[in-house]
Formats: structure tokens, C-alpha cells, sequence
């Protein structure tokens, strides 16, 4: 199911994201600006990611919640 690829998909973006964050408040465990700005533009391009996986998780959720209202109302289920 479409809904269960999202959420392993934002697991593993947030966890790195995360990791970024957790290395970002310690700039001594960066190699020099190279790797910090590698860094960088990696957590930017997670966070763009992340936003564009919660997006579609939230339409996909919504339409879930729709048809289920559907076939309530239908007596079905």
C-alpha cells in the first residue's frame, strides 16, 4: 500500500534528518566547510523531500478517510 511506502520513506528521511540536526549543533564533527556545506544542501534537499512525502501521505489519508465515509454510508463494512 501506497501509505506504508510513504511512512518507511518519511522514517528514513526524518532519521537522517535528525542525524544532520544532531551534527549541525556540533560544527567539530565536520571535515572542513566542504563537508559542512555538503551537509547542508543534503538536508535541504531531505527537508524538501519530507515536505513533498508528507503532502501526498495527508491527500492520500484524506481520500482513505472518504471512501471509508462512503462506504459507511453505503452500509458496507
Amino acid at each position: 500500500m501506497r501509505i506504508e511506502e510513504l511512512n518507511a520513506s518519511l522514517s528514513d528521511r526524518e532519521s537522517r534528518i535528525a542525524e544532520l540536526e544532531a551534527m549541525f549543533s556540533q560544527p567539530d564533527r565536520f571535515d572542513g566547510p566542504a563537508h559542512l556545506a555538503s551537509a547542508g544542501e543534503e538536508y535541504g534537499v531531505l527537508k524538501e523531500e519530507a515536505g513533498l512525502l508528507w503532502e501526498e501521505w495527508e491527500r492520500l489519508s484524506l481520500e482513505a478517510e472518504d471512501v471509508e465515509s462512503r462506504l459507511e454510508a453505503l452500509g458496507v463494512g
